[in-house]
């Protein structure tokens, strides 16, 4: 879900910046999607949740295989670090409306 509210968001911001003169503005884009950029306040909560219960599993099997989940595929990232990226979004939005 918050994957397709990123692609979607990012393609509207994508299409205004192609298009960009001294009048543009993006402020709409974010106020459009406002509900369902909500959706990262439920993830944050769960992602509060599930880091923990990660790191309980060090030293387990199941750790192990995220482990090997590290492949130049995914750029020798885990699991930890895709989870943090939605989260990480949010504070780059604010810094790109005080620009």
């Amino acid at each position: 879900m918050i994957l397709g509210i990123q692609k979607e968001f990012t393609g509207e911001v994508s299409r205004r910046t192609k298009e960009w003169n001294q009048d543009s503005l993006i402020g709409d884009i974010f106020i459009s999607f406002a509900y369902p950029l909500k959706t990262y306040f439920s993830y944050m909560n769960h992602y509060q949740t599930v880091v923990p219960l990660l790191s309980s599993t060090n030293g387990t099997e199941f750790a192990q295989e995220l482990e090997k989940m590290k492949r130049p595929v995914c750029n020798g990232k885990g699991l930890r670090d895709y989870l943090i990226m939605p989260a990480q979004r949010i504070p780059r939005y604010l810094m790109l409306l005080m620009v």
